[in-house]
């Protein structure tokens, strides 16, 4: 329904084609733990977003202008009511994007489509506003291959080959798969936490029983070794089973 904020009227409305560039500003502690637009709880350090018009809850992807950065946002409050403001990144988000510091850049915001109802926040998750988690940023360095002792002698463990996934929405390349989730609202949990590690996406595939099941993928990286150190970056997140994929399109 159309609302008005400081005199200005606002008219939310579905634009599936929507692709603008502006100013992206953050916001952060002032409104930490306080109910977002849509009655969820806004947390400062999980990646979401605001904006005056998109429907909400919703997917968008925001590229920052300045240093090419660019991720997926759920978009679960209104505002930034600045007439020269696109979108309001929480603390976390900005942060990803490299512009936390300078408090606002230029950026590209393109509508992916409506996001799953079910809050990313609640009571029993919500974050200190000062408990930022930080990840660590996967290196080049390769992993050292696990061995397997036989009576006298060693032998380098037979490399685990990368699981294939072969679906139109993912380019070819190797991935590190960071969960699983039969419920599209747990993997966007996810994909709001693996966002600062990388290039993380949600991929849909079928399962053999014809069930929906979302995989969070993060990639592609260039080769091997960069594979192998962001899946171990990944496991040190607390994410368990996480392994190196193979798209292949």
């Amino acid at each position: 329904a159309p609302y008005q904020v400081n005199g200005t009227w606002y008219i939310p409305t579905h634009e599936p084609d929507y692709n603008e560039t502006g100013t992206a500003s953050w916001y952060g502690r002032d409104f930490h733990g306080k109910s977002t637009a849509n009655g969820e709880l806004f947390d400062m350090n999980i990646v979401s977003a605001a904006h005056p018009t998109l429907p909400i809850p919703s997917l968008v992807e925001v590229t920052n202008l300045t240093n090419g950065r660019s991720m997926v946002v759920r978009v679960n409050d209104r505002g930034p009511f600045v007439s020269d403001r696109l979108i309001d990144l929480s603390a976390r988000g900005a942060e990803l994007l490299g512009y936390r510091e300078q408090g606002s850049t230029q950026v590209r915001v393109r509508y992916i489509g409506p996001a799953d109802p079910e809050p990313l926040v609640t009571n029993a998750n919500l974050t200190a506003p000062g408990e930022e988690k930080k990840w660590t940023k996967p290196t080049s360095t390769p992993v050292q291959t696990p061995t397997t002792t036989r009576v006298a002698e060693q032998k380098p463990a037979r490399p685990m080959k990368p699981t294939t996934v072969n679906t139109d929405d993912v380019a070819s390349g190797l991935y590190v798969q960071a969960g699983a989730f039969s419920r599209r609202a747990n993997a966007e949990r996810a994909l709001a936490q693996a966002s600062g590690i990388g290039q993380a996406k949600i991929v849909e595939t079928q399962t053999a029983s014809g069930a929906s099941l979302y995989r969070i993928l993060i990639g592609p990286v260039e080769n091997q070794a960069e594979a192998n150190a962001l899946a171990e970056s990944v496991a040190g997140m607390g994410v368990s089973g996480a392994h190196v994929m193979a798209s292949r399109n």
